[in-house]
């Protein structure tokens, strides 16, 4: 059995691998894109023989940072438990010297030790992250569409045909909001 820490950040991954003894197997530092991810557990499997279904990732959910990763571990087969950060803190008590490599080494410490309260992230998991994205993005939508003046009660959706002439003046265009199957989703604005 493997653990893997990894600390997230914006641009990188800082991963540590640790064996069932409790042992650093090796460290890492990878940029936060699923193909840096994909190259290290592949080097990882290759190298130090650590079998994906019999490893336990733990890092600390980060937001938007850590959806890659949690995507890419839960894809490929490999146990991931997002840990809270208060929990992992707190196991450790009072540490001195901190810095993104020794943060992975305490996280996978932390996933060694308190295996028994994993709570193992899934498919669904990474779906219902997937829909609070989405769902984000469509309030930003509405909300922009307040500041232009836009209200649920006087908008009417419709699909129409891309124009094939020469487009209205802009005060009397709809607004085009995309594209569905070749036609534009359109809203006009009731004055």
């Amino acid at each position: 059995m493997h653990y893997m820490g990894i600390d997230v950040s914006k641009a990188k991954l800082d991963f540590a691998l640790l064996d069932g003894r409790g042992h650093v197997v090796d460290q890492a530092e990878v940029p936060n894109t699923g193909k840096g991810i994909n190259l290290l557990l592949g080097r990882w499997g290759r190298e130090a023989g650590m079998d994906r279904s019999a490893c336990l990732a733990c890092f600390e959910p980060t937001g938007h940072y850590s959806n890659t990763l949690l995507a890419i571990l839960v894809e490929g087969g490999v146990p991931a438990w997002a840990a809270h950060p208060m929990d992992i803190r707190q196991s450790m008590g009072m540490v001195r010297g901190k810095n993104d490599r020794i943060d992975a080494v305490r996280i996978a410490d932390f996933a060694m030790r308190h295996r028994d309260k994993q709570r193992k992230a899934s498919s669904t998991t990474v779906a219902m992250l997937e829909l609070k994205q989405l769902l984000a993005f469509r309030d930003r939508l509405v909300a922009d569409g307040a500041k232009l003046g836009f209200s649920q009660g006087h908008t009417k959706w419709t699909l129409r045909e891309p124009p094939t002439h020469k487009r209205p003046p802009l005060a009397e265009r709809p607004f085009d909001i995309g594209k569905q199957d070749g036609y534009l989703l359109t809203t006009t604005r009731f004055v």
